[in-house]
């Protein structure tokens, strides 16, 4: 079963499980839950999920990454290009 989660349609502050809270993205003010990576930030706004016989598979489509102690107009500018 492939689950389809658009946290861009969702209000600021409302807790979704297993995802988190939904907040406003630093880089494109686009609502979207905060994720934890190995390389810092990122802010998800759309994620499928799939539920599999050795557990769930959750992917993010639609993400901003943010780097920790880095400008948002230099991360825009190091992303866009």
């Amino acid at each position: 079963m492939l689950t389809t989660e658009d946290f861009t349609l969702m209000p600021e502050g409302l807790l979704v499980p297993l995802a988190g809270r939904v907040g406003r993205c630093p880089r494109c003010a686009r609502t979207g839950v905060e994720a934890r990576t190995e390389s810092g930030m990122d802010y998800v706004h759309v994620q499928t999920s799939e539920v599999m016989c050795d557990g769930m598979l959750v992917e993010p489509q639609d993400c901003c990454v943010t780097l920790p102690n880095l400008p948002v107009s230099l991360s825009l500018v190091l992303f866009e290009s």
